[in-house]
């Protein structure tokens, strides 16, 4: 933690998509760090996220509600800003939304990422620009060994399709359009399957397994038997912080940069399947019941993990947490909201307890 502060503390830091999963959680940290924080988000999607809690505790020096495909907004908003930092992590995140809304999906997610790094140009001060994409941005072949930042991108479904894309435009924004800028450093992020508390997002795993056993009726899963890098959200943040600090003291120079691009996954033993995943998390809730659907939907690939091998030797960053460990962060969040206990308190105890490992 310590660490971190210098680098961010009394900084101007924009985050896009703020409200959030991962925004909200990042959000919280910066606060914590003494960053100023500001947002900029298309809308507010789930009310019971921790995002809703931020908002009422002053953690925002100021907020924006806006498109990220809205390219002059965006540019005036960036100038008036003038941030330090940049997280840029406004999305369309759902792959079966991808299916629903292709061009939504890649408007957002490509088109968004190019009118973030193109509106800065102007800007003089330095600004160090961490553009988080997905795991899912490789062209997954169904392999056992980990993905390295050197393999190729693809992806067939509309979502990692746009999230290649926007792992392109960033590269190609770093390597030549600002390749000669001294004050404009960028790097991008690759995580794994995010958990944590505050997670409300349709289709996914966690919060489907939460708003079934609240409601006390049966969790139906899908393709038991794939295998996701499953993390808290506190590690892949905890990264993304790291990076920022890294290019922001230029301890990764333009040069010695082959890629911009870092992985931040488990470890090997925690890439585990759905259904044991589901296993060790129903262990946390009374009458919890959940039964594997016969029909195996292929929209998602049913086999993925990524390599830290990059994120470990050069920025020191490694998993800290057992997916148990994860899960149970998990757990404690969504049944102390369910109680109405303080969520915030609970937040807060989490970052410092993960912090303290």
């Amino acid at each position: 933690m310590k660490f971190l502060e210098k680098d961010y503390i009394n900084k101007t830091v924009l985050i896009t998509g703020h409200t959030g999963f991962k925004g909200s959680w990042l959000s919280l940290w910066l606060k914590k760090l003494g960053a100023k924080v500001i947002g900029i988000s298309k809308e507010i999607v789930h009310t019971k996220g921790l995002y809703t809690t931020l908002s009422r505790q002053n953690i925002f020096s100021k907020e924006y509600f806006l498109d990220v495909i809205d390219r002059n907004k965006i540019e005036d908003t960036l100038i008036k800003i003038n941030p330090d930092y940049i997280f840029h992590l406004a999305a369309q995140s759902i792959v079966s939304k991808s299916y629903d809304e292709p061009s939504l999906t890649f408007y957002t997610n490509a088109i968004g990422t190019m009118n973030i790094l193109d509106s800065i140009k102007s800007i003089e001060k330095k600004i160090n620009l961490i553009m988080i994409t997905s795991d899912k941005c490789y062209e997954n072949v169904e392999t056992f060994y980990g993905y390295k930042e050197i393999d190729q991108l693809g992806g067939k479904d509309p979502y990692s399709a746009s999230k290649a894309c926007a792992e392109i435009i960033s590269n190609c924004y770093a390597r030549s359009i600002y390749n000669k800028i001294d004050n404009i450093s960028i790097a991008t992020a690759r995580a794994g399957n995010v958990i944590g508390g505050g997670d409300w997002s349709k289709d996914r795993l966690i919060p489907d397994a939460v708003n079934a056993w609240q409601k006390q009726t049966i969790l139906k899963i899908r393709n038991p038997k794939s295998t996701r890098p499953w993390q808290h959200v506190l590690e892949p943040l905890r990264g993304y912080l790291l990076l920022g600090a890294f290019i922001n003291n230029n301890e990764i120079t333009k040069e010695k940069l082959s890629s911009i691009s870092f992985n931040f996954g488990p470890r090997t033993d925690d890439v585990i399947e759905v259904q044991e995943v589901i296993k060790l998390f129903s262990k946390f809730f009374d009458n919890s019941r959940y039964e594997f659907s016969q029909i195996i939907e292929n929209k998602e690939a049913s086999l993925l993990n990524l390599s830290f091998d990059k994120s470990s030797s050069i920025l020191g960053w490694y998993p800290k947490l057992t997916a148990q460990k994860a899960l149970k962060y998990a757990a404690e969040w969504y049944l102390a909201q369910f109680n109405g206990e303080d969520i915030l308190d609970l937040s807060i105890q989490q970052i410092n307890e993960y912090s303290e490992l």
